[in-house]
């Protein structure tokens, strides 16, 4: 976990990705460490905040709530590019808690 105080620029300008203040949380899987991914909640220009419950080594079940960004701010999900295969597309409206984004490509898929 790492927060960054920042700017409060509105959050679809693109350099709100750069300025504005963030809270970054990297998630691993703890049955294969190997199989991480990242959150990065960035504030916005009206709420201007970042609520998360999680402490560093905190162990989080799937779907489960940790946190939530305010109004007028973006959340991003970070993956590794070559390992995932993602399952939404541009557009779609997402559930947190409950809509799968992305899975990871097993051995077979890879190739």
């Amino acid at each position: 976990m790492h927060y960054k105080p920042g700017e409060f620029l509105n959050a679809l300008n693109p350099e709100s990705a750069l300025r504005n203040e963030f809270m970054w949380i990297g998630l691993e899987e703890t049955a294969n460490s190997s199989r991480r991914f990242a959150i990065r909640a960035i504030s916005g220009l009206i709420a201007r905040r970042i609520v998360c419950v999680l402490k560093p080594g905190q162990t989080v079940q799937r779907g489960e709530k940790f946190g939530m960004i305010k109004l007028g701010s973006r959340t991003e999900l970070i993956l590794p590019r070559d390992r995932v295969e993602v399952d939404i597309v541009v557009g779609q409206k997402i559930k947190a808690g409950s809509t799968i984004m992305a899975h990871y490509l097993t051995t077979n898929d890879s190739n």
